[in-house]
């Protein structure tokens, strides 16, 4: 058995240092032989050489050079076993320890890249079980309960980490000492941490568009850009009709904006009285803003096909009732008007009888008695 052992632990060797990308001259492979045979008749060597492969491999096998280096961690693991199985059978225990280590730090990151390393630290581990260490049967399968917990809980067998945003090729930044303030006729304007200010157009600013900005600094300094559009001051009935007349019966659009004019007049006609909050410009504000509004917007959800020919009420269809009510409409800002109209009339009716009875009726206020 032994013979054999000082073999496997010569290939070993031979693997290891291969993998580590060093020569294997055969001297080397002599002296090796030589070693073995030694620690072979005087069994007490295999202990310290047991315990210096043990602090070699804890050495790199927490670290990133694990996976880059993995014949050299076979070799050191051949070596181990062999050892063990030539009188240091102490060392699968703490080659165990250092086997759930492993296994706890590549275990719960759950990233796919790190499935080889949890597979083949458990086969290691089972090898150690088989070797002696077979209690680290229960402490391994503790933190695989614990693992699919976590899968249970989350819902995902792998977690993979959020990539950062990269910066797309070709894009230019500041330097750390210029931070970007604004931006003037396409060139970026740069702040430094003094304060001070100046345009790089010639670094920061791509050729179509420093070209484009040159075109607009040759037109002079009264061209810019597109200007916001204005604000929108037509009242509701210009709107309906500016948007929806198209879908409107030519009776309707004539009757909304004869309802427009008019009650622009009865407004007028109120305000310059000073009677703009009275009870007839208010309702004169709620047939133009309201209710002429709203009758064309119901009008526009009957169906275009049915909404002249199908009848609603009493043999009318939609475009009969929206006439229909547009003449109320129509009406009733007409009568908003003659009541105003007869309101000041009354007014200039009272003072009429007051100028009457003033001077016309008895003593006269200018004669003297």
């Amino acid at each position: 058995m032994t013979p054999i052992l000082i073999a496997a632990l010569i290939v070993a060797v031979i693997f290891a240092l291969r993998g580590s990308g060093r020569s294997v001259p055969l001297a080397g492979v002599v002296l090796a032989v030589v070693a073995l045979g030694v620690i072979a008749t005087g069994g007490w060597f295999v202990h310290p050489v047991g315990a210096l492969t043990l602090a070699w491999l804890a050495s790199f096998v927490f670290s990133r050079k694990r996976r880059r280096n993995l014949p050299l961690l076979a070799g050191g693991l051949g070596m181990l076993f062999a050892l063990s199985l030539l009188g240091a059978s102490w060392l699968v225990h703490p080659a165990a320890g250092m086997a759930l280590g492993v296994l706890a730090s590549v275990l719960f990151t759950r990233r796919r890249r790190d499935l080889p390393d949890v597979a083949g630290t458990l086969a290691v581990m089972a090898l150690l079980g088989v070797l002696g260490a077979s209690w680290v049967a229960f402490p391994a399968s503790s933190l695989m309960l614990a693992w699919l917990a976590t899968v249970m809980f989350s819902g995902k067998v792998f977690v993979e980490p959020k990539r950062k945003d990269t910066q797309p090729d070709g894009e230019l930044t500041a330097s750390p000492h210029a931070l970007p303030a604004t931006s003037i006729d396409g060139a970026t304007v740069w702040t430094s941490m003094a304060g001070e200010a100046q345009a790089r157009e010639d670094v920061f600013v791509p050729a179509g568009r420093r070209a484009s900005s040159k075109r607009r600094s040759k037109a002079g300094p009264g061209v810019s850009g597109p200007k916001p559009d204005a604000p929108d001051t037509r009242t509701q009935i210009e709107r309906v009709v500016g948007d929806h007349g198209a879908q409107l019966p030519p009776e309707a659009t004539s009757r909304l904006e004869a309802i427009r004019q008019r009650g622009a007049e009865a407004l007028q006609y109120l305000t310059e009285r000073g009677l703009d909050g009275s009870e007839h410009a208010l309702l004169a504000r709620h047939i133009v803003d309201e209710y002429a509004p709203d009758a064309v917007k119901a009008y526009l959800r009957l169906p275009p096909s049915t909404a002249n020919t199908l009848p609603l009420q009493d043999g009318k269809t939609g475009r009969d009732l929206l006439i229909e009510q547009l003449d109320l409409l129509l009406d009733g800002v007409a009568r908003i008007i003659s009541d105003a109209t007869v309101s000041g009339g009354r007014e200039l009716l009272a003072h009429q009888r007051f100028l009457e009875a003033k001077f016309l009726g008895g003593k006269k206020d200018f004669e003297l008695d």
